[in-house]
């Protein structure tokens, strides 16, 4: 193993066993050598530094590695995260200190591992080149011949990346450095082969060298010109290469390579794997960080360029970091439960999901309601479509006991809406997809306690029509509403329109806000960090937003007098514990449960319309609603919710 190691770092091939062990470096020795410098700044013999720099050492020099320094080498070069979290160290605020690795630095070295191709989106400070360089120094010392390439905007930015690289290196204990043939400002040779260049991009950089890992730091602020041609140059040969790799990173800079890059990965429409640092999971950045960042910046739109990885100044975000990072506490990967209708039926369900804790097995026919939030698309591996499962459930004796009395209506101010299923598929066509919600309507679940909210615009009354013929069916299981202004009746599923959208966007926001709605699956949690205002209407900045866009359903459902039903139902069920709570906080703000008069909804828009050009929409919030700057007062939504 020895002898392997002392091979493969491409020093010579000798057998120690027969050498003079005076010839023979070993981790004890070499400290004793660096004491006796210290001590009396003289060393008689050879040196094992690279110009007799202690921090360096020399190449081809006859080391003698201990069983326990053989085991740390080959876990370091097969557990990055180890490598980090044990032997990388790095300039603090206080001088040179041992890396602890955040937990997204973890998940972005695994994927620079695992992956060749990575593109990553961070917040300004947030430790995505130090989590790159260590990616580079262990690609280095765990590799032989290969040749890294560290590109810049600027020549100071390149260099400055090397020298953090100088620092890694330098600081590792004697037995993992590398040997040093090369080191100068803007390149270093070692021999294991391996060396690392730091430029700056032009149109040529890099044209003639065989490369095998090039990084490519603060992407999109490289001119775009520049950029294009040196991608052009440099990506054909390194995509051809089967062992090369490349990791862009970069804080957005409006909509240009490295945005096209980034959202085709996230689209995965290319070969890159998608990273991104948001800055509120940087330690110590919470809201009062950010209003002080927005005063020294001038303005929330610089700081969202900044730090909040916006590509466009008017690209406005929907969700408050302090949700997204709530949700992200909560969220978790849903896992696939055996169900037997599905296997009788024998058709494929595998991409519907669970939530771990929720027991699909033992649902309570009887007092369980669910909701079953409905978006088509057309299955061609585009668009997904989704039926997301929500259970309306009691809060917790706890939580009720907490909610605020200016946020009481009625009894319903004490239930939430909590996901825990979710269908997601973009392969199943239409006629699939229903036979899905069929099954899972009127053979996993009791269809009299279940609601579709049903997004009627696209095929909405195929898949009506496909379920109908279900000897169960009933009309009322499709939620009902208003399917436009003029319309006194109510029809089966919920149309979304340019006006409606919006407010329906805000409520999600507002419920979720107030906890009365839990998202908690991965990939809904993926789709709120995108979600985001751009042409008066709001979307995914980048991948898909299906998910979201059936959760919204919920806005409309959430005032409708189907919901204060379920709820009364529930309510009449609940045990005496629940009831004695909710009662006490109904008469603490003197609410008669039986002669309440249905109450004005008001809703904050004012910071959404903001962001409307649509003059004509915003006057006719304000004539249909009585808009002010405090808010939207809403006594009858019709066909708006």
């Amino acid at each position: 193993m020895d002898k392997r190691y002392i091979q493969k770092r491409n020093v010579k091939n000798v057998n120690l066993d027969n050498i003079n062990n005076e010839l023979v470096w070993t981790t004890e020795k070499v400290n004793e050598c660096i004491e006796q410098i210290n001590k009396y700044d003289r060393y008689d013999g050879e040196l094992p530094f690279y110009e007799n720099s202690l921090k360096y050492r020399a190449s081809n020099i006859l080391f003698k590695y201990t069983d326990e320094e053989l085991e740390i080498i080959k876990r370091c070069s097969q557990d990055i995260v180890f490598f980090a979290n044990n032997f990388c160290k790095y300039t603090m605020d206080d001088g040179i200190g041992q890396i602890t690795l955040r937990p997204y630095q973890e998940k972005i070295l695994n994927n620079f591992k695992n992956n060749r191709f990575n593109v990553v989106l961070a917040a300004r400070q947030s430790g995505k080149t130090v989590t790159s360089v260590i990616f580079i120094a262990w690609y280095l010392l765990f590799n032989i011949d290969k040749t890294v390439l560290m590109l810049a905007n600027k020549f100071i930015t390149s260099k400055d990346n090397l020298n953090k690289l100088k620092i890694i290196l330098e600081e590792l204990p004697f037995f993992l450095k590398p040997g040093i043939l090369v080191n100068n400002v803007m390149e270093m040779r070692f021999d294991n082969g391996c060396r690392v260049l730091a430029m700056t991009t032009t149109k040529n950089t890099a044209i003639g060298f065989t490369i095998h890992l090039a990084y490519l730091d603060e992407f999109a602020h490289i001119e775009q010109s520049m950029v294009e041609a040196f991608y052009k140059s440099v990506y054909p040969t390194l995509s051809s290469s089967k062992i090369s790799r490349i990791i862009i990173s970069s804080t957005p800079n409006g909509k240009n390579k490295f945005w096209e890059i980034y959202k085709g990965a996230v689209e995965h429409t290319n070969e890159y794997v998608p990273n991104k640092i948001d800055w509120w999971e940087v330690p110590g950045r919470d809201e009062e960080w950010k209003k002080k960042e927005i005063a020294n910046l001038g303005s929330e739109e610089l700081f969202n360029q900044e730090y909040g990885n916006q590509f466009l100044l008017m690209n406005k975000p929907l969700f408050s970091y302090s949700l997204l990072n709530y949700i992200e506490r909560i969220k978790e990967t849903y896992i696939f439960k055996e169900l037997i209708p599905f296997e009788n039926a024998c058709i494929d369900y595998s991409e519907l999901k669970f939530k771990k804790s929720f027991d699909i097995y033992n649902i309570d026919m009887e007092n369980d309601h669910f909701l079953f939030c409905v978006d088509i698309a057309d299955g061609v591996g585009q668009d997904y479509s989704i039926i997301n499962i929500f259970k309306i459930e009691p809060m917790s004796i706890t939580k009720i006991k907490k909610v605020s009395d200016i946020s009481i209506k009625n009894e319903s101010s004490f239930f939430r809406i909590n996901q825990v299923g979710l269908f997601r598929s973009n392969t199943k066509n239409i006629e699939e997809f229903s036979k899905i919600l069929e099954i899972l309507s009127f053979g996993v679940f009791n269809p009299y306690n279940i609601q579709i909210l049903l997004e009627i615009n696209f095929k909405g009354e195929f898949i009506i029509n496909k379920i109908s013929n279900n000897i169960n069916y009933y009309d009322d299981i499709i939620f009902h509403t208003h399917h436009s202004e003029t319309r006194k009746n109510k029809s089966q599923g919920i149309k979304i329109t340019s006006k409606n959208k919006i407010l329906y966007c805000q409520q999600l926001n507002h419920f979720l806000n107030k906890k009365i709605i839990i998202l908690n699956e991965e990939e809904t949690f993926t789709e709120m960090c995108n979600f985001v205002i751009d042409n008066n209407t709001y979307h995914a900045q980048f991948g898909h937003d299906d998910i979201i866009s059936s959760s919204i359903l919920l806005s409309s459902f959430l005032y409708s007098e189907e919901f204060e039903n379920i709820i009364y139902d529930m309510y009449d069920k609940l045990d005496e514990k629940y009831k004695k709570e909710i009662n006490q906080k109904l008469y603490n703000v003197n609410i008669s449960i039986n002669t309440k008069e249905k109450e004005k909804q008001k809703y904050e828009i004012y910071e959404i319309l903001k962001y409307i050009n649509d003059e004509t929409l915003i006057n006719e919030f304000k004539q249909k609603f009585g808009y002010d700057e405090n808010g939207l007062d809403i006594t009858d939504l019709n066909f708006y919710l």
